[in-house]
């Protein structure tokens, strides 16, 4: 409940400069990659997001999100063909290291099995990563303001249910 009235307050706080800025046959044209971000960047990985806090807490899933530009990268090196230098995989290596040994102290740490908020965390944090290159990809040139009204109006609609 909290995911969705807190997409659909940033989507009302929107839709004044939206519809103010008249940007509707922009967000006409350019809907479907605007859904998958709304999908791949909002509403899965906030449910997902959720889920792993209530089971690991806060402090473990700020730890967690710190993935997300890891994965950007990883996924600009493999999809988009992005370069990464030799110290930037050093450092993709120690940082994806120290969340694993982060993420293997709670497991050891506790009884109840952490496995799955751990992995609905990275699921999230990659869906963060492949939003921010499929945005570079399919969405350069279009307005910020029509990718974020659009994404909040989507992912309110998906997350109602």
């Amino acid at each position: 409940m909290l995911v969705t009235l807190r997409t659909g307050i940033a989507a009302l706080a929107l839709f004044p400069f939206f519809m103010y800025r008249k940007l509707v046959p922009e967000f006409t044209r350019q809907w479907k990659p605007i859904l998958f971000l709304a999908i791949a960047n909002t509403a899965v990985p906030f449910c997902l997001f959720s889920y792993s806090t209530y089971h690991l807490g806060a402090g473990y899933s700020s730890i967690l999100n710190a993935t997300a530009p890891m994965f950007g990268a990883l996924v600009g090196f493999f999809w988009l063909k992005d370069n990464l230098s030799k110290i930037a995989v050093f450092g993709l290596f120690l940082g994806f290291m120290g969340v694993l040994l982060l993420s293997l102290s709670k497991i050891y740490a506790v009884v109840e099995v952490v496995y799955l908020p751990i992995l609905a965390a990275l699921v999230a944090t990659f869906g963060y990563g492949l939003s921010a290159c499929y945005s570079k990809k399919y969405l350069t040139g279009v307005k910020s303001l029509t990718i974020a009204a659009g994404s909040h109006y989507f992912s309110l609609i998906i997350l109602l249910p």
